[in-house]
Order: structure tokens, then C-alpha cells, then sequence
């Protein structure tokens, strides 16, 4: 089970009711890019900006405290490279009578790339459109122009 936690695709972190780290597995700490010496017995806040600490005590305790989950919060959590974007779902559950929260970390930052991507792509089509409707009143202007022109010949021509 340890090497499945450990190596599992995204972070898992179990929080006491305190908020301290009791485990953190692999991927997180190598995402992060902090050991794990450096999370472990330490308080969750150290990875969170402090926008997200407002976040983290204004949402996060109070929902996990009353409905025991949290799905889909997005925080930021402080790595050695900067800021890096997760979504967290977390759970309370009791383990010999003591309460932790299993937290779960997807790293958002393909997702964000993704759809930045997504968003240009559309922005390029839709000026690409701008200009073909553009070119195709310029077209039909040109071709207004050319049928007035041949009408005119053909008047006097006749």
C-alpha cells in the first residue's frame, strides 16, 4: 500500500485536525519540488499563498467540518519553482479514533495550458472569420462594380 500512495499520479497529503502534514506521498514532494523532510510535522499553510490561506480558512474548514468533504477546491500551493495550480477533493474520515483528512492534489497546470491554448485557437478563428466576412463584402462589392461596368459596355455597345 505505501508504494501505491507513494507513487500515485497525483499528491496526497493526510492533514491532522491541527492542519499539520502527518504524510505526503512522492509525486507531491517532487512536483513541488520540496522534500519531504521539509513537509512532513509541518503545517499545511506553509504551502499555501496567503490569498489561499483566506481560501483554506474561510472555505476549507468549515466545509470539510460539516459535510467531512471537499471537492474541486483550486489552490495554488507554494513549490520551489514558484506557484504551482492543484484542485483538491479531501475527506475527513477516523482512523483509531483519531480524525484526519486525506487530501487529493490534481496539478491543474496542463489543464490551464490546455485551455489558454483552447482560447487562443478560438480567438485566431474567430478573426479568421472577421476577415473571410470582411473579404466576402469586399468580393461582392468588386463583383457589384464589375456587373455595373459589363451592363454599361453592353449599353454602348448596342
Amino acid at each position: 500500500m505505501e508504494k501505491r500512495f507513494n507513487e500515485a499520479p497525483c499528491g496526497i497529503i493526510t492533514l491532522n485536525q491541527k492542519g499539520e502534514m502527518m504524510a505526503v506521498n512522492n509525486t507531491l514532494s517532487k512536483g513541488l519540488q520540496i522534500p519531504l523532510e521539509r513537509l512532513v510535522s509541518k503545517h499545511f499553510e506553509i504551502l499555501l499563498t496567503s490569498a489561499n490561506r483566506i481560501i483554506f480558512h474561510s472555505y476549507f474548514y468549515p466545509t470539510i467540518q460539516l459535510k467531512g468533504e471537499v471537492d474541486g477546491l483550486f489552490l495554488q500551493l507554494k513549490s520551489n519553482e514558484g506557484v504551482m495550480p492543484f484542485l483538491l477533493n479531501a475527506k475527513l474520515i477516523e482512523v483509531d479514533g483519531e480524525q484526519i483528512i486525506d487530501c487529493f492534489m490534481m496539478p491543474m497546470q496542463k489543464r490551464i495550458d490546455y485551455e489558454l491554448e483552447l482560447k487562443q485557437a478560438k480567438q485566431l478563428s474567430e478573426a479568421a472569420y472577421v476577415a473571410k466576412e470582411q473579404a466576402l463584402i469586399e468580393l461582392q462589392h468588386l463583383h457589384d462594380e464589375i456587373e455595373k461596368e459589363q451592363s454599361q459596355l453592353l449599353q454602348s455597345n448596342a
